[in-house]
């Protein structure tokens, strides 16, 4: 299925969490791994299968965020639309999450598998889950890479995930990511 996707200039993204499983789509040379992984810290094994195929990491670091909701501030409920202001405060409203020892440590290592990644030449896009719960589109994207910053991105690589990596994760590096003369004015 890969391959066909590839013979049709399809780009293969995969949602993948676990590293035994990172493992099995490097192998199998998707283009983009998307979600953290989490449950273990990156290995040699999978910085070398993402190097050799060029395979993209996009973490979504802010749908993990242990205090998904709490990082939400009065002046950023205040711009959201009513309806997504209803269903923050039915999910806890900006009342910080305890996570437990298990989740602690899987954000550990979602942050430090960035930072490991991103030091061994791994391309770093950023991408956020936006919809999910306390994962707003468009204040997400923002959070999003100051979460990679937190994660040991300098900010202008974060800026770069968010922009030119990300262009040319999606193929679209022609006309996205960057302010140029014939690229796309999508900027806000």
């Amino acid at each position: 299925p890969i391959y066909d996707a590839h013979a049709a200039g399809i780009k293969v993204f995969t949602h993948t969490v676990t590293l035994a499983g990172a493992k099995i789509a490097a192998r199998a040379g998707v283009d983009v791994l998307v979600h953290g992984i989490g449950d273990a810290p990156v290995d040699v094994e999978l910085i070398g299968l993402l190097k050799a195929k060029g395979t993209f990491y996009v973490s979504t670091l802010a749908v993990y965020e242990s205090h998904q909701l709490g990082h939400l501030s009065d002046r950023v409920l205040a711009l959201l639309d009513p309806a997504s202001r209803e269903a923050t405060a039915r999910a806890g409203g900006g009342t910080p999450v305890q996570p437990g020892q298990a989740r602690q440590q899987r954000w550990q290592n979602l942050l430090s598998n960035v930072h490991r990644l991103n030091d061994a030449g791994v391309p770093v896009a950023a991408g956020t889950d936006a919809g999910m719960a306390g994962t707003f589109h468009g204040f997400a994207g923002l959070h999003e890479l100051e979460l990679l910053v937190e994660a040991g991105l300098t900010p202008l690589q974060a800026i770069a995930a968010g922009t030119t990596v990300s262009a040319r994760a999606i193929g679209a590096e022609g006309q996205r990511g960057a302010i140029a003369p014939g690229k796309v004015a999508d900027l806000v």
